[in-house]
């Protein structure tokens, strides 16, 4: 919703970008950011750092001042994302008292859709995307998934210098998020949550058999190569689904980099104000992480984890996959919602609240822990 609302203030010559979006929940809020931006050049600009949500030019790491407006507001945001909400790190909410989650993007790269989580955290729990490398069409792309999962540590720690850590993933942004794990326990950092979302281990496919992989491509395949097929399904085909758009509006038809520009801009949704170099770019993404994963070879995490399947995948296979890789605490949680529901509103709604409980329960237990 939030990036059909932005599509249409950009119609009307608004430039806002998607963090305005995320960080300004009401319409009033909104509606001073409006003023803030269209103000005109030769008047005393506005100081935004202290605008309801903002931290925009924090130092990150930073603990609040005494001149700090937000008042118990612990985790200072880092510098904004893009103008089009694509750099890696995206702020969803970089206000709160609570040490922040950070969600890894599924294979499409970006991590908008998290912005369901922050309503069910609280407003006290700040939430934070982490995007793909490549989405601005410029950048290199990760060569492999540990190289991918490092480069994210480093926009963590920006924010949040030290443990303990809260790492969430959906589909193949599990798989990061488990390797995210396994790199900060490496360094003896404290992983608190790994929640992991429908994934399935890299190098095991969608059907729970080892020996394959869910985003088979040819593993000596140019990142840079003209994206085709993954698992055997075209790369546009694959993205304008993962992003809900009805397969019979391309039914029979080749696929092309103008065709699908056509499409999001008829049907409008969360595609339709990319272009045709956008398009490409997160086409490229796309190939690159199934890449990556059929290249990776995941190592054990010792740290708690909770896990949540949708009706495609049985928490007892999950189990099974994920178990030898996962040697610590772990809870496997069935979800009523299809594999791609999952990343929708409602599903992360019932993920932030289970949690939000979690860590309730946790923070109960050592408030009742007394020393002799």
């Amino acid at each position: 919703m939030s990036i059909q609302v932005l599509s249409r203030l950009r119609r009307v010559g608004l430039l806002l970008t998607p963090q305005d979006i995320f960080e300004h929940k009401t319409v009033r809020a909104l509606a001073r950011v409006v003023r803030e931006t269209t103000r005109p050049k030769n008047l005393e600009p506005v100081d935004r750092t202290t605008a309801e949500g903002v931290r925009g030019a924090a130092v990150p790491g930073q603990r609040p001042t005494n001149d700090d407006h937000s008042a118990g507001s612990r985790w200072q945001g880092v510098q904004r994302t893009s103008e089009t909400g694509t750099g890696v790190l995206l702020p969803l909410r970089a206000t709160g008292g609570e040490p922040p989650l950070f969600c890894v993007h599924a294979a499409a790269g970006l991590a908008w859709g998290y912005a369901g989580l922050t309503s069910p955290l609280g407003a006290d729990r700040p939430v934070y995307g982490l995007q793909a490398r490549g989405l601005d069409g410029t950048e290199a792309l990760p060569a492999s998934l540990r190289e991918m999962a490092a480069d994210y540590l480093d926009h963590v720690r920006s924010v949040q210098p030290e443990g303990p850590y809260h790492l969430l993933g959906w589909s193949f942004g599990g798989v990061v998020a488990h390797e995210m794990a396994v790199q900060l326990e490496e360094r003896g950092e404290a992983v608190e949550t790994l929640a992991i979302l429908d994934a399935h281990p890299a190098g095991v496919d969608a059907d729970g058999e080892r020996g394959g992989d869910a985003g088979a491509v040819d593993p000596e395949a140019s990142a840079e190569a003209a994206p085709g097929s993954v698992a055997g399904r075209d790369v546009l085909g694959l993205l304008l689904e993962f992003f809900g758009y009805d397969p019979s509006l391309w039914a029979g038809a080749s696929l092309t980099y103008p065709r699908v520009v056509e499409i999001t801009r008829a049907q409008g949704g969360p595609l339709g104000s990319f272009d045709e170099q956008r398009i490409a770019a997160m086409a490229r993404v796309v190939t690159n992480n199934a890449r990556v994963t059929g290249l990776h070879r995941p190592r054990p995490f010792g740290g708690p984890t909770v896990m949540f399947t949708s009706r495609e995948h049985s928490p007892e296979t999950a189990l099974g996959l994920w178990r030898p890789l996962l040697t610590g605490p772990l809870e496997v949680l069935p979800a009523d919602c299809t594999h791609m529901e999952m990343g929708h509103s409602a599903a992360l709604g019932g993920v932030g609240r289970v949690l939000v409980e979690r860590w309730a329960s946790k923070a109960a237990q050592k408030g009742s822990v007394t020393t002799p």
